[in-house]
């Protein structure tokens, strides 16, 4: 009953509470046993209060303020401590939470992010770990409080009345079995709501990210009808949830007016018929109230608590996605390269029937330069994804220096490599930091070389604040050939010796090409290089061309 209500997300949620779970779980009950005590006090000081009332005795009166007013004092003392104390482990676990998960998204394998949207992503990095969070910084807390609650006042009923606390607990009950009937209706419409902000916040990242190819083609319609279809659909699931709330509501207002009305009545027969004091009914009838609103907070955060779940489900199943696999770490250490070699790769990407590669075999010698060339969609980038491990061939084998990448870490693997994508992407921050990151310790002087090198430094001293110039999003206030050139710096700083060249130049004017290309030059020096290319002129230093056809490399002569 429990796992069909509340699932295996809220065990997997409490596990990260772990190793000061019982801090969070100490402030929780502690703060739970003083709230309830003093109903249970405000309860008792009634029924002294108003027996004295009854039989004109001053003494019972004082006595039964001056208990009242201590317990106060002394719950209220110590209250705020244990508020706190749940409160700051509250807050440190859905920071744990968010860094768990930014720490999977860093070790994801670039295959994750070619198969999902970032829409989705950004869905489950916002929308989800906010949903989950609300486990720790409330709803458990709204579960277990009134549950502790409804036991102690349960148990002091039955002591003040055991005939009235057995038939009122009875009845309270009732709120939890009806709340929970709604808990797995809300907690399907919650998914559907959780899912439908994952595909609004996917096409709100398409419009922005292709703007200019909306206006251009004119798609402003079209794509905001398709906005508005996924919003209709949200607003939806939105109100259906709504309206089982609302119903919700209905019901638990109903009962708590069948029970107010059912303890009044009762109380009467038994003072009438029995000879109840006053004191122990006006008791009950204030205690009662507690009870109820223990129950109905806690049958009422159940069916609540199941959107907080669904985020929480969304987040383990991005958590539990396998990370980048890492060879051995007694693997081989190595900073120079004397050879590589394809041997039979057999390659298809995952979801795909078409292979890649078949058979594909190729040898490098160090300090070749090698060309690759064929029709878009051939394999040739695919190449280069093989080499930097973003992608493991079905069989075949990748050698360097005669030992399989196997052998080697992905750290020591990819410290090899220096990667100029056909787009490059910059960082947000400065032409520096950008630069920098090819050697994080770089000195400016370092870095300045690099740019020179990369025929970047003129148009960087031309800008405003020179290397300190503050890049937009992506780049955007730069060209093409310019970010291009400051990608190539950061291939330069970091000096690695192999390099691998994707289209570098193949959306880049004659004159950006022209400095991209003396750039490229400089970076080639000494270093055995992969080109993939489309123009002669990226391959007219290359020793060796190959052209890309059904799966397989096929030498040009030249």
């Amino acid at each position: 009953m429990l796992t069909k209500i509340f699932g295996k997300e809220l065990y997997r949620a409490l596990l990260l509470l772990k190793p000061k779970h019982w801090r969070y779980f100490t402030g929780i009950v502690m703060t739970a046993v003083i709230s309830t005590m003093l109903t249970v006090g405000r309860s008792y000081a009634v029924k002294v209060i108003s027996n004295a009332i009854v039989s004109q005795d001053p003494a019972g009166f004082q006595r039964g303020m001056l208990q009242f007013i201590v317990l106060v004092l002394v719950m209220v003392g110590v209250f705020p401590f244990f508020a706190w104390m749940y409160n700051k482990n509250a807050k440190l676990t859905g920071a744990k939470m968010v860094t768990l998960f930014f720490e999977n998204l860093i070790h994801l394998p670039v295959k994750y992010f070619d198969a999902h949207h970032t829409g989705d992503i950004v869905s489950r990095m916002n929308n989800d770990t906010m949903a989950m969070e609300g486990i720790y910084g409330g709803y458990l807390r709204r579960m277990i409080t009134p549950f502790i609650s409804a036991i102690i006042i349960a148990v002091t009923m039955l002591i003040y009345h055991w005939k009235i606390g057995t038939l009122l607990i009875l009845l309270n009950l009732l709120y939890v079995f009806l709340n929970s009937c709604y808990a797995v209706p809300i907690r399907t419409v919650s998914e559907k709501i959780l899912a439908d902000m994952s595909k609004a916040t996917q096409k709100a990242l398409d419009f922005i990210a292709g703007n200019t190819t909306i206006k251009v083609f004119q798609l402003d319609r079209m794509m905001l009808e398709r906005y508005a279809a996924t919003n209709r659909e949200l607003t939806s699931h939105l109100i259906k949830r709504l309206t089982l709330e609302g119903c919700l509501e209905g019901t638990n207002y109903l009962l708590n007016m069948v029970n107010s009305i059912g303890i009044t009545t009762v109380g009467f027969f038994m003072a009438i018929r029995y000879g109840l004091d006053i004191g122990s009914i006006l008791a009950l009838m204030s205690i009662q109230s507690g009870l109820t609103q223990a129950l109905l907070g806690l049958s009422k955060n159940i069916p609540i608590v199941q959107e907080s779940l669904v985020g929480a489900r969304r987040v383990f199943e991005f958590l539990d996605e396998p990370a980048e696999p890492d060879y051995p770490t007694k693997a081989r250490e190595t900073k120079t390269i004397t050879s590589i070699e394809l041997k039979d790769i057999h390659f298809t990407y995952p979801g795909e029937e078409e292979p890649v590669c078949q058979g594909l075999n190729l040898k490098i010698r160090a300090g070749e330069i090698i060309a690759l060339i064929g029709p878009s969609g051939s394999g040739k980038s695919t190449i280069l994804k093989l080499l930097l491990s973003f992608y493991q061939p079905q069989s075949g084998q990748i050698l360097i220096n005669g030992e399989p990448i196997t052998n080697y870490s992905l750290k020591t693997l990819r410290d090899l490599i220096a990667y100029v994508p056909q787009e490059p992407f910059l960082f947000q921050g400065t032409i520096e930091e950008n630069i920098r990151y090819g050697k994080p310790d770089a000195t400016h002087e370092e870095i300045v070389r690099a740019a020179t090198l990369a025929y970047a430094h003129e148009f960087i001293e031309q800008l405003p604040d020179g290397y300190q110039t503050d890049i937009s999003e992506r780049g955007a206030s730069l060209s093409g050939g310019q970010k291009q050139r400051i990608a190539i710096a950061r291939a330069i700083l970091k000096d690695a010796p192999l390099l691998l060249l994707d289209e570098a130049t193949s959306a880049l004017d004659t004159r950006s090409e022209y400095y991209v290309q003396k750039a490229l030059q400089q970076l080639m020096k000494g270093r055995t290089t992969i080109i993939v290319a489309h123009r002669l002129s990226t391959i007219r230093d290359a020793h060796r061309v190959f052209r890309m056809e059904r799966g397989r490399l096929m030498e040009v002569a030249r």
